[in-house]
């Protein structure tokens, strides 16, 4: 993928059709992984052609909310990819929904974040090792934050490696601060 390194593109729906299926060809010389979410998500419909006429795999984001969402679009041919965040989804329980809707036809599936912290990106990396189905994940927002208010969770490591801790529960909470 990429001329050397992974290369990925989000949308975050900021285009209109004509000019979707025009970027995504130009970018096709360049080998990216996915573009996640090109159009605006009331206009799942013309997902189906988008993806077509696209030479890049297209991921679902914003149009993805929940199992309904992953089954629509399952139903309408609209996605290569889905991306799941608990955020939106409504919680693990939904979650666990989308990802066996995803297994049963073979998609595969990125684990998303918004601005959660590392007790959000653990509770994400265990999620994430519930199927093999995940091969994409986005759990660098924790790393944003000017002070870290957690103990104990998920390690950031070098290359992008994280380590899940092995303890009850997700080993993941707040700092007593006291």
């Amino acid at each position: 993928m990429g001329y050397e390194i992974p290369l990925r593109v989000d949308a975050n729906q900021g285009w209109g059709f004509e000019e979707a299926i025009a970027t995504l060809k130009a970018l096709e010389p360049f080998k990216l992984q996915h573009c996640e979410e090109p159009l605006p998500r009331w206009a799942f419909m013309q997902l189906p052609e988008i993806r077509r006429q696209s030479p890049v795999r297209i991921m679902s984001d914003e149009t993805c909310g929940d199992h309904n969402d992953v089954q629509r679009l399952i139903d309408l041919e609209a996605c290569d990819l889905i991306n799941i965040k608990l955020g939106k989804s409504g919680g693990i329980f939904k979650a666990l929904k989308m990802i066996k809707l995803a297994e049963a036809r073979n998609i595969k599936i990125q684990i998303g974040a918004f601005l959660e912290s590392r007790i959000g990106m653990t509770a994400f990396a265990h999620l994430a090792l519930s199927s093999d189905q995940i091969i994409y994940f986005d759990f660098d927002t924790a790393l944003m934050f000017s002070e870290d208010p957690v103990e104990g969770g998920i390690i950031y490591k070098e290359n992008g490696v994280i380590e899940v801790p092995e303890e009850p529960g997700i080993g993941a909470r707040l700092k007593n601060n006291r």
